[in-house]
Protein backbone atom coordinates (compact mmCIF):
# COMPACT_ATOMS: atom_id res chain seq x y z
CA UNK A 1 0.00 0.00 0.00
CA UNK A 2 1.23 3.48 -0.89
CA UNK A 3 -0.04 6.23 1.43
CA UNK A 4 -1.84 8.96 -0.49
CA UNK A 5 -2.34 6.73 -3.51
CA UNK A 6 -4.03 8.61 -6.38
CA UNK A 7 -6.27 6.36 -8.50
CA UNK A 8 -6.89 9.12 -11.06
CA UNK A 9 -3.18 9.48 -11.77
CA UNK A 10 -2.82 5.68 -11.91
CA UNK A 11 -5.55 5.39 -14.53
CA UNK A 12 -3.98 8.07 -16.69
CA UNK A 13 -6.04 8.70 -19.82
CA UNK A 14 -8.37 5.81 -19.09
CA UNK A 15 -8.69 2.08 -19.54
CA UNK A 16 -9.25 2.50 -23.27
CA UNK A 17 -8.23 -1.07 -24.16
CA UNK A 18 -7.53 -4.32 -22.34
CA UNK A 19 -3.80 -3.66 -22.12
CA UNK A 20 -4.32 -0.31 -20.39
CA UNK A 21 -6.95 -1.86 -18.13
CA UNK A 22 -4.48 -4.48 -16.89
CA UNK A 23 -1.80 -1.82 -16.36
CA UNK A 24 -4.23 0.15 -14.22
CA UNK A 25 -5.25 -2.92 -12.24
CA UNK A 26 -1.61 -3.61 -11.42
CA UNK A 27 -0.97 0.01 -10.43
CA UNK A 28 -4.16 0.25 -8.40
CA UNK A 29 -3.62 -2.99 -6.52
CA UNK A 30 -0.02 -2.10 -5.70
CA UNK A 31 -1.00 1.35 -4.49
CA UNK A 32 -4.22 0.51 -2.66
CA UNK A 33 -3.58 -2.99 -1.30
CA UNK A 34 -0.67 -5.34 -2.02
CA UNK A 35 1.18 -5.92 -5.31
CA UNK A 36 0.05 -8.74 -7.56
CA UNK A 37 2.08 -11.94 -7.58
CA UNK A 38 2.14 -14.87 -9.97
CA UNK A 39 0.21 -16.99 -7.47
CA UNK A 40 -2.70 -14.51 -7.64
CA UNK A 41 -3.64 -15.77 -11.09
CA UNK A 42 -5.47 -18.91 -12.17
CA UNK A 43 -3.32 -21.52 -13.91
CA UNK A 44 -3.62 -22.20 -17.62
CA UNK A 45 -4.61 -25.76 -16.74
CA UNK A 46 -7.55 -24.53 -14.66
CA UNK A 47 -8.67 -22.25 -17.48
CA UNK A 48 -8.42 -25.10 -19.97
CA UNK A 49 -10.61 -27.26 -17.74
CA UNK A 50 -13.36 -24.64 -17.42
CA UNK A 51 -15.82 -26.66 -19.50
CA UNK A 52 -17.17 -23.58 -21.31
CA UNK A 53 -15.52 -21.32 -23.92
CA UNK A 54 -13.88 -18.37 -22.17
CA UNK A 55 -12.99 -15.32 -24.32
CA UNK A 56 -9.29 -14.55 -24.37
CA UNK A 57 -9.72 -11.32 -22.41
CA UNK A 58 -11.65 -13.13 -19.67
CA UNK A 59 -8.82 -15.64 -19.49
CA UNK A 60 -6.36 -12.76 -19.15
CA UNK A 61 -8.36 -11.43 -16.21
CA UNK A 62 -8.35 -14.82 -14.50
CA UNK A 63 -4.61 -15.21 -15.13
CA UNK A 64 -4.02 -11.81 -13.51
CA UNK A 65 -6.33 -11.72 -10.47
CA UNK A 66 -8.46 -14.87 -10.48
CA UNK A 67 -7.21 -16.06 -7.07
CA UNK A 68 -7.15 -12.69 -5.31
CA UNK A 69 -10.38 -12.90 -3.34
CA UNK A 70 -9.94 -9.39 -1.94
CA UNK A 71 -10.24 -8.09 -5.51
CA UNK A 72 -12.90 -10.45 -6.81
CA UNK A 73 -15.05 -11.95 -4.03
CA UNK A 74 -15.54 -9.64 -1.04
CA UNK A 75 -19.00 -8.25 -1.88
CA UNK A 76 -20.05 -9.98 -5.09
CA UNK A 77 -18.42 -13.04 -6.58
CA UNK A 78 -16.30 -13.69 -9.64
CA UNK A 79 -17.05 -17.32 -10.44
CA UNK A 80 -14.17 -19.78 -10.57
CA UNK A 81 -13.44 -20.83 -14.17
CA UNK A 82 -15.11 -24.20 -13.57
CA UNK A 83 -18.22 -22.44 -12.22
CA UNK A 84 -18.85 -20.31 -15.30
CA UNK A 85 -22.02 -21.50 -16.98
CA UNK A 86 -24.70 -20.72 -19.52
CA UNK A 87 -27.94 -19.05 -18.50
CA UNK A 88 -31.24 -20.89 -18.93
CA UNK A 89 -31.48 -19.88 -22.59
CA UNK A 90 -27.95 -21.04 -23.38
CA UNK A 91 -27.24 -17.64 -24.93
CA UNK A 92 -25.30 -15.86 -22.15
CA UNK A 93 -22.15 -17.11 -20.43
CA UNK A 94 -22.33 -16.11 -16.74
CA UNK A 95 -19.04 -15.34 -14.97
CA UNK A 96 -20.03 -13.21 -11.96
CA UNK A 97 -22.93 -13.02 -9.50
CA UNK A 98 -24.20 -10.69 -6.80
CA UNK A 99 -23.65 -12.05 -3.28
CA UNK A 100 -27.29 -13.10 -2.84
CA UNK A 101 -27.70 -14.03 -6.52
CA UNK A 102 -29.90 -10.96 -7.07
CA UNK A 103 -27.91 -10.15 -10.21
CA UNK A 104 -25.62 -11.89 -12.68
CA UNK A 105 -23.09 -10.65 -15.22
CA UNK A 106 -22.26 -12.40 -18.45
CA UNK A 107 -21.29 -12.34 -22.12
CA UNK A 108 -23.62 -13.13 -24.98
CA UNK A 109 -22.77 -16.23 -26.99
CA UNK A 110 -22.71 -14.20 -30.20
CA UNK A 111 -20.03 -11.93 -28.73
CA UNK A 112 -17.63 -14.60 -27.45
CA UNK A 113 -15.37 -14.38 -30.50
CA UNK A 114 -14.85 -10.64 -30.09
CA UNK A 115 -11.47 -9.55 -28.72
CA UNK A 116 -12.97 -7.71 -25.73
CA UNK A 117 -16.71 -8.39 -25.78
CA UNK A 118 -19.40 -6.32 -24.05
CA UNK A 119 -20.81 -7.42 -20.71
CA UNK A 120 -24.51 -7.68 -19.91
CA UNK A 121 -26.31 -8.07 -16.59
CA UNK A 122 -29.58 -9.53 -15.35
CA UNK A 123 -31.49 -8.89 -12.13
CA UNK A 124 -34.18 -10.78 -10.30
CA UNK A 125 -35.55 -14.07 -11.64
CA UNK A 126 -33.30 -15.76 -14.17
CA UNK A 127 -35.88 -15.40 -16.93
CA UNK A 128 -35.54 -11.59 -17.01
CA UNK A 129 -33.95 -9.76 -19.91
CA UNK A 130 -30.21 -9.19 -20.11
CA UNK A 131 -29.26 -5.50 -20.19
CA UNK A 132 -26.08 -3.65 -21.26
CA UNK A 133 -23.55 -3.17 -18.44
CA UNK A 134 -20.16 -2.09 -19.83
CA UNK A 135 -18.82 -2.16 -23.38
CA UNK A 136 -15.86 -4.44 -22.66
CA UNK A 137 -14.90 -7.30 -20.35
CA UNK A 138 -11.73 -5.42 -19.41
CA UNK A 139 -13.81 -2.46 -18.21
CA UNK A 140 -16.01 -4.81 -16.17
CA UNK A 141 -12.84 -6.23 -14.63
CA UNK A 142 -11.70 -2.75 -13.59
CA UNK A 143 -15.15 -2.05 -12.16
CA UNK A 144 -15.01 -5.27 -10.19
CA UNK A 145 -11.58 -4.48 -8.73
CA UNK A 146 -12.67 -0.97 -7.76
CA UNK A 147 -15.93 -2.11 -6.15
CA UNK A 148 -14.49 -5.09 -4.31
CA UNK A 149 -11.59 -2.97 -3.06
CA UNK A 150 -13.96 -0.23 -1.94
CA UNK A 151 -16.14 -2.55 0.13
CA UNK A 152 -13.14 -4.39 1.51
CA UNK A 153 -11.36 -1.30 2.81
CA UNK A 154 -11.15 -0.92 6.60
CA UNK A 155 -11.98 2.79 6.64
CA UNK A 156 -15.28 3.28 4.82
CA UNK A 157 -18.37 5.45 5.15
CA UNK A 158 -21.62 5.71 3.22
CA UNK A 159 -24.31 8.36 3.05
CA UNK A 160 -27.64 8.41 1.24
CA UNK A 161 -30.22 10.87 -0.05
CA UNK A 162 -27.62 13.49 -0.87
CA UNK A 163 -29.08 16.77 -2.08
CA UNK A 164 -27.67 18.54 -5.11
CA UNK A 165 -25.92 21.12 -2.90
CA UNK A 166 -24.27 18.50 -0.69
CA UNK A 167 -23.27 16.41 -3.68
CA UNK A 168 -21.77 19.45 -5.40
CA UNK A 169 -19.78 20.23 -2.25
CA UNK A 170 -18.38 16.70 -2.21
CA UNK A 171 -17.44 16.74 -5.87
CA UNK A 172 -15.46 19.98 -5.60
CA UNK A 173 -13.00 18.01 -3.45
CA UNK A 174 -12.60 15.09 -5.84
CA UNK A 175 -11.55 14.33 -9.39
CA UNK A 176 -13.53 11.95 -11.62
CA UNK A 177 -11.89 8.73 -12.69
CA UNK A 178 -11.65 8.55 -16.51
CA UNK A 179 -14.11 5.66 -16.47
CA UNK A 180 -17.54 5.44 -18.13
CA UNK A 181 -20.78 5.70 -16.20
CA UNK A 182 -22.71 2.44 -16.00
CA UNK A 183 -25.97 1.10 -14.52
CA UNK A 184 -26.22 -0.09 -10.94
CA UNK A 185 -27.93 -3.49 -10.98
CA UNK A 186 -30.43 -2.43 -8.26
CA UNK A 187 -32.29 -0.13 -10.65
CA UNK A 188 -32.64 3.25 -12.29
CA UNK A 189 -33.03 5.21 -9.05
CA UNK A 190 -29.44 4.32 -8.07
CA UNK A 191 -27.99 4.67 -11.56
CA UNK A 192 -25.68 5.65 -13.06
CA UNK A 193 -22.61 4.69 -11.06
CA UNK A 194 -19.72 7.17 -11.15
CA UNK A 195 -16.21 6.96 -9.68
CA UNK A 196 -14.10 9.73 -8.13
CA UNK A 197 -10.86 9.88 -6.20
CA UNK A 198 -8.41 12.03 -4.28
CA UNK A 199 -5.05 11.04 -2.82
CA UNK A 200 -5.74 8.24 -0.34
CA UNK A 201 -9.46 8.25 -1.12
CA UNK A 202 -11.77 6.29 -3.43
CA UNK A 203 -15.41 7.34 -3.89
CA UNK A 204 -18.36 5.76 -5.68
CA UNK A 205 -21.62 7.66 -6.20
CA UNK A 206 -24.73 5.74 -7.18
CA UNK A 207 -27.55 7.69 -8.80
CA UNK A 208 -28.39 11.39 -9.05
CA UNK A 209 -29.35 13.95 -6.41
CA UNK A 210 -31.54 14.24 -4.40
CA UNK A 211 -31.35 10.48 -3.84
CA UNK A 212 -27.67 9.94 -4.61
CA UNK A 213 -25.83 7.38 -2.50
CA UNK A 214 -22.15 7.84 -1.70
CA UNK A 215 -19.54 5.26 -0.72
CA UNK A 216 -16.11 6.48 0.34
CA UNK A 217 -13.07 4.44 1.33
CA UNK A 218 -9.87 5.87 2.72
CA UNK A 219 -6.48 4.25 3.07
CA UNK A 220 -6.32 5.81 6.52
CA UNK A 221 -9.20 6.96 8.72
CA UNK A 222 -8.12 10.57 8.36
CA UNK A 223 -8.47 10.39 4.57
CA UNK A 224 -12.26 10.21 4.96
CA UNK A 225 -12.33 13.72 6.42
CA UNK A 226 -12.11 15.18 2.93
CA UNK A 227 -15.62 13.85 2.28
CA UNK A 228 -17.18 13.58 5.73
CA UNK A 229 -16.45 17.24 6.41
CA UNK A 230 -19.10 18.36 3.91
CA UNK A 231 -21.73 15.71 4.69
CA UNK A 232 -24.67 16.67 6.92
CA UNK A 233 -24.73 15.14 10.38
CA UNK A 234 -22.00 13.16 12.14
CA UNK A 235 -19.84 10.63 10.28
Amino acid sequence: MLAGFDAVAAMGDGASDAGKAWVFVRRFVEGWAAPLEDRDGVSREALGAAGVPLPQVLGEMYRLIGRRDDLTRRQDFLLRPGECHWDETGEVLIFRRENQSCAHWGIRRDDLRRADPPVVYQTGPTDRAWLPFLDRVSLAAVEMVLSESLFGTKHILNAGDLTADVLAGVLTRLRPLPFPEYPMWAGETVSPVRWYAAPGLLVRIDGPAPRAWLWAAGQREGDLGLVSGVLPGYW
